[in-house]
C-alpha cells in the first residue's frame, strides 16, 4: 500500500473470518486469505488499548490479522514485566524497542507506563515501517523511529528469512557491505547517561550483537533492564547460547533475571538455557535481566 487507509472498524469479511475462527468453524482462515487477495483488507484499523492510546493495525499484512481482542492479549507476560520495570525505575526512563515491527510492544507499554520519557523504535522491514511511524507518532511521549537493523557495529545489511519460516516476523538482518538496510548501534542513539534504560530486543537471532553494541549505554545508565528473546531454531542457526547473553549482561552490572513466560523457573547461568526448559516450544522465550538503580556515586539505590 502506498498510503495508509484508516477505518474506524474492520471490514465485514475480516469480522466474519474472526468470528468463524474463534467459534472453531471451518472457512475462517480461507476467508481471510480471499479477502486479503481481493484487497478487501487494504486498510489500517486503530484499536484502542487504554489511556486514550490506540494501535494502528494493518489488516493487509498476513502477519497482523488482529482485532482489538488480539491486541490486548499480545504477550501479557512480557508487557507486564516491562511495565513493572518502568514503574520501578527512576526518571527519566527511555524504552528502546529493537525489532519493533508495527510498534505493538511500545504502544502497549506506553499505555500502562506514563512515566516513560522517550521511546526509540527500530525496525528494518519496509512494509511495517509506515505503520510503526504512525503508531509512535500517536503516543503522548517523545518518540523516534529508525528504519534500520541493530547490531554490534554500524554498517549495512540485507533482510533474510530462515528456511523454516518465510514470514516477516521471522526475518533477520544479515551484515552485507552493499546491503540496502542501515545497521546502527544502540550506543549511537544519543541516550543520556545516568537515566533509566529499558531495552527490548527481538531481532530473530541477532540479540547478542545488539547488546554488544549497547554495552556503553547500559554501563552509563542509572538502571537498565533488557528483555531479549531466546528461540531454539535461532540458537541453532546462530550458535549463540542464550545464557551466554545473560552472563554478558551480568558482567556489565550485577542483575536479577527470570523468564517472563516461565516466572517460576529458576535459571542456572552455568547450564544451557533450553536444557533447563526440558521440551522447549518453537516460540521464543523472553528473558528479562535487570539491574538495581544506582546513585550518583555508583552505589545501589
Amino acid at each position: 500500500m502506498n498510503e495508509l487507509v484508516r477505518r474506524s472498524s474492520a471490514p465485514w469479511a475480516f469480522r466474519l473470518a474472526k468470528l468463524l475462527i474463534r467459534a472453531g468453524l471451518p472457512g475462517g482462515y480461507r476467508l481471510l486469505d480471499i479477502a486479503r487477495r481481493r484487497a478487501w483488507l487494504d486498510c489500517v484499523v486503530r484499536w484502542p488499548v487504554g489511556a486514550g492510546i490506540g494501535l494502528d493495525v494493518p489488516l493487509y499484512r498476513p502477519e497482523n490479522p488482529w482485532d482489538r481482542r488480539d491486541v490486548l492479549a499480545y504477550d501479557p507476560p512480557l508487557i507486564d514485566d516491562l511495565v513493572r520495570v518502568a514503574a520501578r525505575f527512576p526518571a527519566p526512563c527511555v524504552l528502546v524497542d529493537c525489532g519493533a515491527d508495527i510498534g505493538t510492544i511500545s504502544v502497549l507499554v506506553a499505555a500502562r507506563a506514563p512515566g516513560l520519557a522517550r521511546i526509540i523504535a527500530v525496525e528494518p522491514n519496509a512494509a511495517a515501517f509506515p505503520v510503526l511511524k504512525a503508531n509512535i507518532a500517536g503516543l503522548p511521549v517523545a518518540g523516534e523511529v529508525c528504519r534500520a537493523g541493530v547490531g554490534a557495529s554500524a554498517g549495512r545489511g540485507v533482510l533474510r528469512s530462515p528456511p523454516h519460516d518465510g514470514s516477516a516476523h521471522a526475518s533477520f538482518v544479515e551484515p552485507a557491505t552493499a546491503g540496502d538496510i542501515e545497521i546502527i548501534r544502540v550506543d549511537d542513539l544519543g541516550i543520556d547517561p545516568g537515566g533509566s534504560v529499558i531495552l527490548k530486543v527481538d531481532v530473530e537471532g541477532g540479540e547478542f550483537d545488539v547488546l554488544k553494541g549497547a554495552a556503553g549505554t547500559l554501563r552509563a545508565a542509572g538502571a537498565f533492564a533488557v528483555s531479549f528473546e531466546a528461540q531454539v531454531d535461532q540458537a541453532r542457526r546462530t550458535g549463540i547460547e542464550p545464557m551466554e547473553i545473560l552472563r554478558f549482561l551480568c558482567a556489565i552490572r550485577p542483575c536479577r533475571y527470570h523468564v517472563s513466560d516461565l516466572p517460576d523457573l529458576v535459571l542456572d547461568p552455568d547450564r544451557p538455557f533450553f536444557a533447563q526448559i526440558g521440551r522447549p516450544e518453537s516460540f521464543g522465550y523472553n528473558i528479562l535481566c535487570y539491574s538495581d538503580p544506582v546513585t550518583a556515586d555508583g552505589r545501589p539505590g
